[in-house]
């Protein structure tokens, strides 16, 4: 069994890892298979309506999935460190789930930036954050910046962009909790729920009504 110092710790990880001590990120609730979804639409891909807003909620649907596809892997290896603490450090599972969490966040914020040209072309608007609302997507792209554009500067104050705490994942400027994560997760399903079932199932009313009325068409009253 190997056990680091605190300063290797913190070097290596990132500061605070020497005071990391459980895994505080809980599993995801059982998602929809919205790929599989998408592909039962094939029937109504032939005649989209619109195109465009199509592509962007497929893109959308791909980054959602990476992020949780990301967080389950993240959190494996994060638990895999935390079960063997105190009696030794296995760094490999923190490098490795430390990693996940950045793609993980980084899916997160694609997300919300094709949900954002989303926006750009249909109404009502879905909301995603303002500028320093302090919101989770707020915090979410600050985090992302940051893992994206780790400089010089920022090396000079810590030895890595992004590191895990019991509780969720911190950089120099901001903090976001693994429970937040769960939620912007969850909150993008809910999304992708009116995109591909509520829309859809919306349109194939209207054709099956159109239908009705093609096949039995009102008698005008005598």
């Amino acid at each position: 069994m190997v056990q680091y110092s605190d300063k290797i710790l913190d070097l290596i990880g990132g500061p605070g890892l020497s005071r990391l001590q459980a895994c505080g990120a809980k599993p995801l609730p059982q998602r929809k298979d919205y790929l599989e979804i998408a592909r039962r639409l094939r029937y109504f891909l032939s005649s989209i309506p619109d195109p465009p807003i199509f592509h962007l909620s497929l893109g959308m649907l791909k980054r959602t999935d990476e992020a949780a596809d990301a967080y389950a892997v993240g959190r494996d290896h994060l638990l895999a460190y935390a079960s063997s603490l105190p009696q030794e450090h296995r760094l490999g599972h923190y490098v490795r789930a430390v990693t996940q969490f950045d793609y993980c966040i980084g899916a997160l914020w694609e997300a919300a930036e094709l949900l954002r040209k989303i926006n750009q072309t249909k109404e009502p608007t879905y909301k995603v954050f303002e500028k320093g609302d302090g919101s989770a997507w707020q915090r979410i792209n600050d985090l992302n910046g940051t893992c994206k554009h780790y400089n010089h500067e920022q090396a000079a104050s810590s030895s890595a962009p992004l590191w895990i705490t019991d509780t969720g994942l911190q950089s120099n400027q901001t903090t976001l909790t693994f429970d937040e994560i769960v939620e912007s997760i969850a909150e993008l399903d809910k999304l992708l729920d009116d995109f591909w079932i509520k829309i859809p199932a919306e349109a194939a009313a209207r054709v099956k009504s159109k239908a009705q009325s093609v096949a039995h068409p009102q008698r005008e009253e005598p």
